[in-house]
């Protein structure tokens, strides 16, 4: 996806979130690469940051959760791990109990900063342009 001024930022926040986090697991068509030009990224991140600090994380059986969890530990570690060893721009909470991971955002210089296939459900790789 690209953000770029002309967008709606309001917008192209709630798409984000739809996008990336709002899937029961990982799909072909989910965000995986966000650029943000970057005379408008801090406002936009303020906006996107936002929406994410209201996802709800838990059992995705109760309806006052978003997320629920990755599908187990085995990926819950290596997703762990690669945000880990990247450059957080922006990351939430996730419960302690469970196969969760908190749905963060990750800055890359571009594509080919990409080591593999990370379930973006759970980490947005956000450059500049």
């Amino acid at each position: 996806m690209i953000v770029d001024s002309t967008a709606l930022l309001e917008q192209a926040a709630q798409d984000v979130i739809i996008s990336a986090f709002q899937s029961a697991g990982p799909r072909c068509s989910a965000l995986h690469m966000l650029y943000v030009q970057q005379d408008i990224a801090e406002d936009f991140n303020d906006m996107l940051f936002g929406a994410m600090r209201a996802l709800c994380i838990g059992d995705p059986a109760e309806l006052a959760f978003d997320i629920g969890p990755v599908i187990d530990q085995a990926s819950q570690k290596k997703i762990t791990r690669y945000i880990q060893e990247s450059r957080i721009l922006f990351a939430t909470s996730a419960p302690e109990t469970g196969c969760f991971v908190a749905p963060t955002v990750l800055s890359v210089t571009g594509i080919e900063d990409l080591r593999e296939a990370i379930s973006a459900r759970f980490s947005i790789l956000q450059g500049l342009i």
